[in-house]
């Protein structure tokens, strides 16, 4: 182990800022429970559920979920459907009923980047990166946020979505 020269205000101050300074692993926990209270704080906004995800689908194709398959996610909370599809061109989505609004892609670290909803219903965001995702949609009759979805290595651009925190 190398001795230090904490004699050195300079040099103290550095070691100590480093000891200080959380790990990659320690700041994605600490970014995501930041994005954990801002949601909780939100109380106008309903949780759309996952209600059906095509890669945990028995009955679907015996392919579904191997690489280069789409996925297909539907939220739901009441009357309101939130119908996603990743794949490697993005993700295509539709709101059931069709309905005005935006729809934003959130991360951890906050919103991303946001769509408008057209007059059938429908949005499309192009590939995303790694990590937990969730989508915000702000329509007539309220606003809704998707449980996270997590993108992972090997699907859009190098990068796979599947259920999860």
């Amino acid at each position: 182990m190398l001795s230090r020269d904490w004699n050195n205000d300079d040099a103290f101050m550095d070691d100590l800022s480093e000891s200080l300074r959380p790990s990659p692993v320690e700041q994605r926990v600490i970014d995501a429970a930041s994005g954990l209270l801002a949601w909780r704080l939100r109380a106008d906004d309903d949780l759309a559920a996952l209600l059906y995800d095509s890669y945990l689908d028995e009955s679907a194709s015996i392919r579904a979920g191997t690489h280069g398959e789409p996925q297909t996610l539907v939220f739901g909370h009441g009357p309101v459907q939130i119908e996603i599809e990743v794949s490697d061109g993005g993700i295509e989505g539709q709101l059931i009923p069709p309905r005005p609004g935006v729809v934003r892609l959130c991360t951890i670290a906050g919103t991303r980047t946001e769509t408008i909803v057209d007059e059938v219903g429908c949005f499309s965001f192009p590939p995303v990166h790694q990590g937990p995702i969730r989508l915000e949609c702000v329509i007539s009759g309220g606003n809704y946020l998707t449980e996270w979805i997590s993108v992972r290595a090997s699907r859009i651009g190098g990068d796979a979505f599947s259920e999860g925190q």
